[in-house]
């Protein structure tokens, strides 16, 4: 069952040639729901994994990280999950877009314990949903 993507009216939508450029102009805005919402377009478009946009960003040394979030910090009325499948996932995607420091400052309190777990567990990581 595929889920119908609620279309943002207060985020602006990107395109571009390639996957990088979309990334890059969405880290141009510095803001997580841009972001997200760029993930999320490319994703419904392509075959593409958080994982590998996360390989992306580092490689191309930018200040935006993608974390994999125990679902436990949610709220009861929210889950993370796949947005196509719905399957519920352990992890729930948060984006740092301040750098380095911030990332590894809350990878700390999220328990991740370097960047080769983030990029396992990222694996395993949905999109936020209301319940």
């Amino acid at each position: 069952m595929k889920i119908k993507f609620e279309e943002r009216k207060d985020t602006p939508r990107l395109s571009g040639d390639s996957v990088k450029e979309i990334l890059l102009k969405a880290d141009m805005f510095r803001d997580c729901a841009v972001i997200a919402q760029a993930l999320v377009d490319i994703m419904k478009e392509q075959d593409i994994s958080l994982t590998d946009f996360e390989k992306i960003y580092r490689d191309r040394g930018s200040d935006t990280y993608l974390l994999a979030a125990p679902k436990e910090m949610l709220p009861p009325n929210q889950s993370a999950v796949n947005l196509e499948t719905l399957e519920e996932k352990p992890y729930w995607l948060w984006i740092c877009v301040n750098g380095e420091e911030e990332a590894k400052a809350t990878m700390a309190k999220f328990k991740i314990k370097g960047y080769k777990d983030n990029i396992d567990m990222l694996s395993k990581t949905g999109f936020i949903l209301q319940k």
